[in-house]
């Protein structure tokens, strides 16, 4: 049995009980691609696949109830940790042949949060007993460990300014060949506002980064318009470009399957 990982939608990690950083992210493509995926397999009369479908909560949800999605088993998650443990149970359980990480996962998660007040604070102590040759050290310790964190469990009050420190999230897309090298492994790259020269680029540098098969390069500036705009990259070379999550989706699924 062939088995795919499409994942979909946008992370979202806490910053205390109600406040979240999110993005934008609909999951509409991931959508498409599970779709496509199942229009593609059905025209080669192949029923043996299941697509492992893995959606934030946040993100609009394949209709599972329509019966060509048979071969789709859906995993809600939330956060960046959340979306990592669930790729590895499904990598522990299954030989994975393709993955599509169309996700929106987020670069930061929140390490803690502190009154602005408090934290000056406790710069200016820990610089009275700092030789000058130091400060620039114990700034950044300070930063880093600050006491009088907030309990980030509960709705942390608004009464006073804070602090919010941001800490990097693991980035999956560079973990995933290391599963398997024999994955087909299919990487998005996302800037905004960039010359078509600099958004090819980026993305080729980042699937030699991680070994991306294919790259679907994609500016934000054409999706806040309404015009989904992605350009398609294998090997450094641009396979074309497609207007619309259909047609995206389309190719994507055409040339990671094509020579199969």
């Amino acid at each position: 049995m062939l088995h795919f990982i499409v994942t979909a939608g946008g992370t979202v990690e806490d910053i205390d009980e109600v406040r979240k950083i999110t993005n934008t992210s609909t999951g509409q493509l991931g959508i498409c691609l599970a779709e496509e995926i199942i229009k593609y397999m059905e025209q080669a009369g192949e029923q043996d696949y299941q697509i492992h479908y893995i959606v934030t909560s946040t993100a609009i949800k394949p209709d599972l109830f329509n019966e060509e999605m048979d071969h789709v088993t859906l995993y809600e998650v939330t956060d960046t940790k959340s979306v990592l443990n669930t790729i590895n149970e499904l990598f522990d359980r299954y030989t994975i042949d393709y993955f599509i990480h169309s996700m929106a996962v987020s670069d930061f998660t929140a390490n803690h949060m502190i009154p602005m007040k408090k934290l000056a604070e406790e710069i200016k102590l820990k610089l009275e007993s700092t030789d000058k040759e130091q400060w620039l050290e114990a700034i950044e310790h300070t930063l880093k460990n600050p006491k009088a964190i907030m309990d980030r469990s509960r709705k942390i009050s608004s009464d006073d300014d804070m602090i919010l420190a941001l800490k990097k999230t693991t980035k999956i897309i560079s973990l995933l060949k290391e599963k398997n090298k024999e994955l087909f492994l299919v990487g998005f790259k996302l800037l905004k506002n960039v010359s078509e020269e600099e958004l090819i680029r980026t993305a080729n540098l980042l699937a030699e980064k991680n070994e991306c098969d294919l790259m679907l390069a994609n500016d934000l500036e054409s999706i806040n318009q309404g015009i989904h705009q992605g350009i398609l990259i294998k090997n450094k070379e641009v396979l074309g470009k497609y207007e619309g999550k259909r047609n995206i989706a389309k190719a994507i699924v055409y040339q990671m399957l094509k020579n199969r």
